[in-house]
């Protein structure tokens, strides 16, 4: 059965499970079970009772069952169940029930179901009982005080509303009949239509939940019980109507018109409302005019499992009408929107429809894209206006892809989703749109394996994804173990960014695992295709790039390249006093997915990016003024952590080391090539003690070995030779 409720000492119910107390040491379950939601249903220690004396028996455990917070004087029971009968004989029939209540229920002399004296009579919360109609209540009432982050779609609410619609099994006291009780009767009748629409109400926010979350199987579950409990309402039929045509059940949805319209006309004589007979009026047109275009594909969708269901929930949900999602070049922002066409495509009455805007000059070509995607005609009409007034009631979802090289479309953008209620856009960008109608949603790299996979981990997104490709390149194509610890290895180096991988993955009929992570290691623009059927700029990883950072101006562009000269993630403050841009740049750069924020002030440029950024300021002049920049800054630094590294702030020193070590190592390498004394003699304290309390033995080894043999003067020498001897020691213990 269903969740009872254990009745405390002030007459509250509290669900069973809330009271209840570790396996290990929990009571017995309540002896008494009663269901009054349908049908009167008693349990005594999981054994039906039935063999109650009358009706009204039933109706006085009801009662006293459910105002047990109180005491019940006699005279008011005896009024409200033998209304008829004089004092004295009323209380001797309550006298004969409640006897015989407790004969029937088999009551424990110990610690009865009833404590009674000669005024009053009250359940006895000792003696255990569960009570269906309480547990209904409280979990609801716990709904309404659930301090919820969006009401719309609380799961613990959810949990609550569908254990508690589970517990309702039909109108409270569904067929008991009390003769002569009208006092009773009135009680039930009130009780009955308060239940009634607690459970109606929460049929239909569970509705509503489930087809946010796009979970229209349970949607329609929970619509029907609403047309179950009451046919003539019209608002459930209407949202089963709905549910069935997003379920591709569109014939269905038309015969549930015909339903309610045969139910309103027999049960009240009235036809269906204007709201009903438009969306029957739009299934059936859907039916003839459903547009369904999106681009066929190529090569087979992998991965993106979790990003698809999440991208999918945020989609269905009721307040997402624009979604963009945003991420770098290659990333697979475009396949991803597609599977979520196909996966939702169902779910929107007039369709989806695919509008490629790459090849857009400027905004004002955006219209007659998306007419010709959605094979309008403009007859007379302005392109505009002939776009709008099609979208205008239409449940529609269009997918815009590759956007970022318009942001004067935003505006209009902005406005359609303001004429068209149930219009729904999709956007791929390599940057946000910044309207308030905007979700955004980042996509990243596919997940990568780890560093050494064993040969019974499974198979990366990462890594399926290039040997599906390598495959195509080359049939039979199969791993060995070196093999796979090269593509690991590729995967990780190109954070896992699918076209990065699918570039590799064609180049194994040239080049073994091996050889394309070497190269890509050395220099990513070795990724190229010669694909006759895609755009230019997928055709090699550089060309990708090449475009981003064309849609840059021109002091942005300059200082994406100057980051370059970081290994490593840097601080804002870092980033300016080395290469130039401020906060502001750096946030400019991040929200066209060139650059990654990485917490607490800090960024970090994309292996790719930073292998292109890095090659690009190669050849240029001020690389070496900003090499010279980067070394200095980052000596000072250690220079002002020395100190604390040998007293009390020796971990937050260390942190901050942790954070910068790539670039401190760096600058420790040019400054042993240049054999730059001022430079080596601010970075030593910082390779010693990171190295020394990371417990980088070797490492450590390594780095004074190297500086011992680039100076000649002895005193640097003996110096070096000293923290050697220290990091040699140190291995040998």
């Amino acid at each position: 059965m269903g969740r009872g409720i254990r009745l405390n000492r002030h007459g509250c119910g509290l669900p069973l499970t809330a009271l209840d107390p570790p396996a290990h040491n929990r009571p017995m379950p309540a002896p008494l079970h009663l269901k009054l939601l349908g049908p009167f249903y008693v349990e005594r220690l999981d054994q039906p009772v039935t063999a109650f004396e009358s009706e009204k028996a039933r109706g006085l455990l009801a009662y006293l069952a459910l105002t047990a917070a109180y005491p019940a004087p006699r005279e008011s029971l005896v009024a409200m169940f033998w209304p008829d009968l004089a004092p004295r004989p009323g209380r001797h029939n309550l006298s004969q029930a409640l006897s015989s209540l407790r004969r029937t229920l088999a009551e424990d002399a110990a610690n009865p179901f009833f404590l009674a004296d000669r005024q009053t009579i009250q359940f006895n919360e000792a003696a255990g009982v569960a009570v269906d109609v309480l547990a209904f209540e409280a979990l609801l009432e716990a709904c309404r005080q659930c301090a919820h982050a969006r009401p719309a779609l609380c799961p613990a609410c959810a949990d609550r509303r569908r254990e508690a619609v589970a517990l309702y099994r039909g109108d409270f006291l569904a067929g008991l009949g009390v003769e002569g009780a009208g006092d009773f009767d009135d009680w039930v009748a009130l009780r009955r239509e308060r239940l009634h629409r607690l459970a109606l109400g929460a049929l239909e926010w569970l509705a509503d939940y489930h087809e946010a979350r796009g979970e229209l199987g349970e949607a329609e579950g929970y619509a029907r019980r609403q047309v179950g409990l009451e046919p003539w309402r019209e608002e459930a039929h209407r949202g089963l109507m709905r549910l069935l045509a997003h379920g591709g059940q569109r014939s269905a949805a038309l015969a549930q018109y015909e339903a309610c319209r045969q139910i309103l006309a027999a049960e009240l004589g009235v036809l269906p409302a204007v709201e009903t007979t438009r969306l029957h009026e739009r299934i059936l047109a859907a039916e003839q005019d459903r547009v369904r275009r999106l681009p066929p594909q190529p090569t087979p969708f992998v991965g993106r499992r979790a990003e698809l269901a999440a991208a999918a929930g945020l989609l269905a949900a009721g307040d997402c009408r624009l979604l963009t999602v945003v991420g770098p070049g290659g990333a697979g922002k475009s396949r991803l929107a597609i599977a979520l066409a196909e996966q939702l495509d169902l779910r929107f009455l007039d369709g989806v429809c695919f509008v490629p805007l790459a090849g857009l000059a400027q905004a004002d070509e955006l219209a007659p894209a998306m007419a010709a995607a959605l094979g309008l005609t403009f007859g007379q009409g302005e392109p505009t206006a002939v776009v709008r007034s099609f979208l205008r009631q239409k449940e529609l979802l269009l997918i815009l892809d590759n956007a970022e090289h318009l942001p004067e479309a935003a505006d209009w953008l902005g406005h359609l989703l303001g004429e068209a209620p149930e219009l729904k856009l999709l956007v791929t960008s390599r940057e946000r749109l910044n309207l308030r109608w905007e979700q955004v949603f980042t996509l990243g790299g596919l997940a990568c394996p780890s560093p050494d996979p064993s040969a019974d981990e499974p198979f990366s997104e990462a890594e399926t994804l290039f040997q599906s490709a390598a495959r195509r390149s080359e049939t039979g194509f199969q791993l060995d173990a070196d093999g796979r610890r090269a593509v690991a290895a590729l995967c990780r180096l190109v954070d896992g960014l699918p076209l990065a991988l699918e570039l590799a993955g064609a180049l194994v009929r040239q080049r073994s695992p091996a050889e394309i992570a070497a190269s890509v290691a050395r220099s990513a623009g070795t990724l190229s295709a010669p694909w006759r059927d895609v755009p230019a700029r997928h055709r090699s990883v550089w060309a990708t790039l090449d475009y981003s950072v064309s849609l840059l101006e021109e002091p942005a562009r300059d200082h994406l390249i100057a980051l370059g000269v970081f290994r490593g993630s840097f601080s804002a403050a870092m980033a300016r006093e080395i290469a130039g841009p401020d906060p502001a740049r750096l946030d400019e750069l991040a929200d066209k997915s060139l650059l990654r924020r990485e917490g607490r002030g800090r960024y970090g440029l994309h292996e790719l990016v930073r292998q292109y950024a890095a090659e690009q300021l190669a050849a240029r002049p001020e690389r070496a003024a900003l090499a010279a920049r980067h070394s200095a800054a980052y000596a000072a630094q250690v220079k002002r952590l020395a100190p604390e590294l040998r007293g009390a702030g020796i971990a937050a020193a260390l942190d901050a080391l942790e954070r910068d070590h790539v670039d401190i190592q760096v600058a420790w390498e040019r400054a042993l090539v240049e054999r730059d004394k001022a430079l080596v003699d601010g970075l030593w304290a910082g390779q010693f003690y990171y190295h020394s309390l990371r417990g980088l033995l070797h490492r450590g080894r390594e780095a004074f070995t190297a500086a011992r043999e680039a100076f000649a003067d002895p005193a640097r020498r003996l110096r070096f030779t000293n923290y050697l001897g220290h990091f040699q020691r140190r291995l040998h213990e």
